[in-house]
């Protein structure tokens, strides 16, 4: 099977094998913004301020206030879930209250 991974996968993504898992090496994504966001939690928890704080991050304007309204109800929140090879995660903002809940795992279940 790590062959077939080999195969399909650019070289030099598909790392070591970590018992029945076969891990991704660091990577660069080099194309248009299609999605594939990449990084580690901390990462993820700046995103979700960014977007708790009208698009606006560490004092720098990132998007414009007007794109931030995802919701049309108090109490609502929006989801983003992401998967991958040996990954999961899910993103949840609740704007009315101004925190959000980031959860990843290594692994593609829930």
């Amino acid at each position: 099977m790590d062959r077939l991974w080999r195969g399909l996968l650019p070289a030099g993504i598909a790392g070591d094998r970590h018992g029945p898992y076969l891990s991704l090496n660091p990577f660069y994504v080099d194309g248009p913004a299609y999605g594939g966001l990449v990084g580690d939690v901390l990462d993820a928890g700046r995103f979700l301020r960014m977007h708790l704080r009208d698009g606006e991050l560490d004092g720098t304007r990132i998007l414009s206030p007007k794109f931030r309204r995802p919701t049309q109800t108090r109490g609502h929140w929006v989801e983003h879930f992401g998967a991958g090879a040996g990954f999961w995660n899910v993103m949840r903002p609740y704007p009315d209250r101004g925190l959000g809940i980031v959860a990843r795992s290594n692994g593609t279940s829930r």
